[in-house]
């Protein structure tokens, strides 16, 4: 049977990785979907929602790590306020012990209960100057328990009684989740990688691509000791601060690198003089796996068009899309991340399971 190449034109619009969520036709809010093989034109919002949480140690030589991190973090920050994404930021510590009464609201002396801190709690879009107060938020201290709960945090944050509690607002419908790990040790507990992915995978629930591959709505991301040199430059830091006298009070993120790696989240050096550099990177790879559109079908790579608005998106990897066929995605780059959910995408494309 032969059909024609105008009906076999699909289009699959973007969506925030929440889960598949299959609407109708006409506007819609901005979330994450996969549209069915039936549907016809349909045109939707640029998703740009996103829940970012950071874990900050706050414990062993954080202190001097936390002010790099307050140095350099606008050109995370920045990424977001001129895309107009709708972000929320939130900071928990790797300390979940009970708060301290007579410290309740200071993390570099109590436990925080894995509690958001900060003032405000979220950041968010309304937030005045959200630059300087994640700087400020993230300013944790390093006076906490060295028992680092860099990944059981996720479900004490993310739990009764803290999810409608301390941590009420922090996870919206419909956002990608980004976590950011800050630590110069690895993980302290029993738990492991594969246990918080398990964890992860219930609050946003993964879907299963057209090739077989499994499409997190999340990444993990670290700021970690990435390496035995890495880590002979954070000793030497604890050494000229605080007299350590070449004892390590570091050691590689192996676990967190792990779980970086398996959400393809981004590895950063957190013994680095400047973090500038790696927090663009998370930043870009949030921005990008945000705003993606995920398609239903194995395209025929030579059809696709892709459309912001009435304007064509050419490929590229700079300025452009390109397309993932490991996760059956369109990822926009650089100026074509689209700005604000007022933007409409549209990509058409023929699948190549079409019976011609």
């Amino acid at each position: 049977m032969r059909t024609n190449n105008k009906q076999n034109l699909k289009t699959l619009t973007l969506a925030a990785l929440a889960g598949i969520l299959v609407a109708g036709c006409g506007q819609r809010d901005a979330h994450f979907e996969i549209l069915g093989k039936s549907q016809g034109l349909i045109s939707a919002p640029a998703n740009n929602k996103v829940d970012i949480l950071w874990v900050i140690r706050n414990a062993g030589l954080m202190g001097p790590i936390q002010t790099t991190l307050a140095n350099s973090i606008s050109s995370f920050m920045t990424q977001f306020v001129t895309k107009n994404f709708d972000y929320q930021m939130s900071v928990v510590t790797t300390d979940i012990r009970p708060v301290d009464p007579l410290h309740p609201n200071d993390p570099n002396f109590s436990g925080q209960n894995a509690c958001i801190v900060g003032n405000p709690a979220i950041i968010t879009t309304t937030t005045p100057n959200p630059i300087d107060v994640l700087a400020a938020n993230s300013n944790v201290g390093f006076f906490g328990t060295t028992d680092s709960h860099n990944l059981g945090v996720f479900q004490a944050a993310f739990t009764a009684p803290n999810l409608g509690g301390c941590n009420t607002g922090f996870l919206r419908t419909g956002a990608y989740l980004a976590v950011i790990e800050v630590s110069d040790t690895d993980d302290d507990t029993t738990v492991t990688p594969a246990d918080a992915l398990a964890f992860l995978d219930t609050i946003r629930p993964p879907a299963t691509t057209p090739s077989g591959a499994t499409l997190r709505p999340y990444s993990v991301s670290a700021m970690v000791v990435d390496n035995l040199a890495d880590k002979a430059a954070c000793d030497a830091i604890g050494d000229t601060m605080f007299g350590t006298h070449g004892v390590s009070y570091t050691e590689l993120g192996t676990k967190l690198m792990s779980i970086a790696t398996t959400t393809g989240g981004v590895i950063g050096n957190v013994c680095a003089a400047d973090f500038s550099a790696s927090l663009l990177a998370m930043g870009t790879h949030i921005l990008e796996q945000t705003s993606a559109v995920h398609l239903a079908s194995i395209p025929n790579q030579s059809t696709i068009q892709v459309f912001q608005g009435s304007t064509t998106i050419l490929p590229s990897a700079t300025d452009g899309w390109t397309f993932d066929a490991n996760t059956t995605s369109i990822v926009f780059h650089g100026s074509a991340i689209p700005i604000g959910a007022s933007v409409f995408v549209t990509v058409n494309y023929t699948p190549v399971d079409i019976v011609r």
